[in-house]
């Protein structure tokens, strides 16, 4: 009797191992299995933007959102389209922080290739009113391509480049919700009265604007 109890015992450890997800309680971060790298993409139909602080801009969208977790059929089905039209056939383990749930991983129906940031005033020598602030500007966000492409780690890759660097590469699949205009270089004028308009042009030719009224 007593020497069943032990090799329970010693079972115990390795029925505990066999999990689908592997839990590291030191970093915040787990392992799990995703068929597909992205959970949801987001058929933008306009583009908005807001001011964060005194030297950020931020990006979000509205439209319809297509997911491998929607209840509709033919939602699921779109989502699957879309998954085959960005060669997301993932199918593999990947890091994820403890706050992910499925669904999480939202990215954009059709890829960026372009953006222009224009103000109505002067930013200063070589940028008069209207002309461009790529050069002033950094865009920030996080892509799913590189992963997607390499098989990484790690879900997310942070992009941050001056706007007037920025190639239809760096543009590939970014994660909705987290893209970002920074003026951090101590050039901001941000807290002048000023319209900035933003462009970003899209695969197909579409170009979304978004005028923001700031510094009033």
């Amino acid at each position: 009797m007593k020497w069943l109890l032990y090799c329970n015992i010693l079972m115990i450890p390795l029925f505990s191992g066999c999990d689908s997800s592997e839990n590291n309680n030191d970093t915040g971060t787990y392992r799990i299995y995703k068929e597909y790298l992205v959970d949801a993409y987001l058929e933008v139909e306009k583009m908005y933007g807001r001011q964060l602080n005194a030297t950020t801009l931020e990006l979000y969208f509205s439209g319809k959102k297509y997911g491998i977790t929607s209840e509709n059929a033919s939602e699921v089905a779109k989502f699957k389209e879309l998954a085959v039209k960005h060669n997301d056939d993932f199918s593999d383990y990947i890091t994820v922080d403890f706050g992910y749930t499925v669904g999480n991983y939202v990215s954009y129906a059709e890829n960026f290739t372009g953006i222009e940031i224009r103000s109505s005033i002067s930013w200063g020598e070589g940028h008069s009113a209207g002309s461009t602030l790529n050069d002033l500007c950094y865009f920030t966000a996080y892509s799913f391509a590189p992963t997607l492409k390499d098989h990484a780690k790690g879900g997310l890759t942070h992009i941050r480049k001056h706007a007037d660097e920025l190639t239809a590469a760096d543009m590939e699949l970014l994660q909705d919700g987290f893209l970002r205009l920074d003026f951090s270089d101590g050039n901001s004028r941000l807290s002048e009265a000023q319209v900035i308009t933003i462009s970003l042009s899209t695969l197909s030719g579409r170009v979304l604007r978004a005028d923001l009224k700031i510094g009033e």
